[in-house]
């Protein structure tokens, strides 16, 4: 039986979120209606945030120290700390 726990890891595995359907995917012994609770409860809780409305709306983990950079902008601040690490 999936958990709230399990839905998060669940987005901290996908670092540009996931909306309603692919966690049903993911979790598919999970009503619709309690994942929506799960989901609003860790939004309230700041351990999810959200982006964009209605069907689009998508559910990211928020890490301690922040979102993750999607990998795009992880390759350029790495190519960044190395050119003024010279």
């Amino acid at each position: 039986m999936s958990s709230p726990d399990a839905v998060l890891q669940s987005l901290q595995a996908h670092p540009d979120g996931l909306n309603i359907s692919e966690l049903l995917g993911l979790h598919s012994d999970i009503p619709r209606r309690t994942l929506q609770r799960w989901l609003a409860v860790l939004v309230t809780q700041r351990k999810v945030r959200t982006a964009g409305a209605a069907r689009a709306r998508r559910y990211i983990a928020i890490f301690p120290w922040g979102t993750p950079a999607k990998s795009s902008e992880r390759r350029s601040l790495t190519a960044a700390l190395s050119w003024t690490a010279c």
